[in-house]
């Protein structure tokens, strides 16, 4: 797995971007925060609808080249989110019942997913998008089964998750809910349906964790 994430890194470095939605509106998106020095609302691109939405993966991109100075790894910008994506499945795996080996196991096979191996290299932003979903279907297990471990900070872990999935791509606004939902029905067959109002009070302080990391794109966008 890890020689694999090398590999692909080099190959990000080395290939020239010529994926479709990358050149539509991935690749602009960044192109015109640069030469504004901000992750500013590009409204004189009114043939290319896609720029304005949430866009926390290629935000990563513009924040990379503003520090190196390069835009060798515009194609590299899912690569960062590997290590979360291969953690989360290890982590639900392991709270799920795999022991030893079989966890990591579970996290390594996530480089034999074509789909993910050939989008990594793009700057199409969906394995990103989806190792951040990943981190929170692991975060949502981890809070509902915390082991009796003192809930507070697995209630930061899950808000930050989702703040993830809802910064990553539009569609966050879709799954936020989902997790909220299964987050609060988990916890009450866990513990009993007395306990409706903790668990209503730790999915809120988590969605307001959520909307601190990943709403500035919603908030933007409703006031233009």
């Amino acid at each position: 797995w890890a020689a694999l994430w090398g590999r692909l890194w080099l190959l990000a470095f080395r290939r020239p971007s010529y994926d479709w939605d990358g050149l539509y509106y991935h690749v602009p998106a960044i192109h015109e925060w640069v030469l504004r020095g901000r992750v500013a609302w590009l409204s004189d691109f009114t043939d290319v609808p896609f720029v304005n939405y949430p866009m926390a993966v290629e935000a990563q991109g513009f924040f990379l080249h503003q520090i190196l100075g390069a835009d060798r790894l515009v194609d590299g910008l899912n690569l960062w989110y590997w290590p979360m994506a291969f953690l989360a499945v290890v982590v639900a795996s392991g709270v799920l019942g795999a022991a030893g080996p079989w966890r990591w196991l579970a996290g390594a096979l996530l480089g034999g997913a074509p789909v993910l191996v050939a989008q990594s290299v793009t700057s199409y932003i969906d394995p990103g998008a989806g190792a951040c979903v990943m981190a929170a279907v692991a975060a949502t297990l981890v809070l509902v089964f915390h082991g009796g471990r003192r809930p507070g900070w697995t209630v930061v872990l899950w808000g930050a998750s989702v703040g993830l999935v809802l910064g990553s791509k539009g569609t966050g606004v879709v799954l936020a809910p989902v997790f909220a939902a299964a987050a609060i029905g988990g916890g009450l067959l866990q513990e009993g349906w007395r306990r409706w109002p903790v668990w209503l009070r730790r999915v809120a302080i988590g969605l307001s964790v959520a909307a601190t990391i990943g709403g500035y794109w919603y908030a933007r966008a409703a006031y233009h």
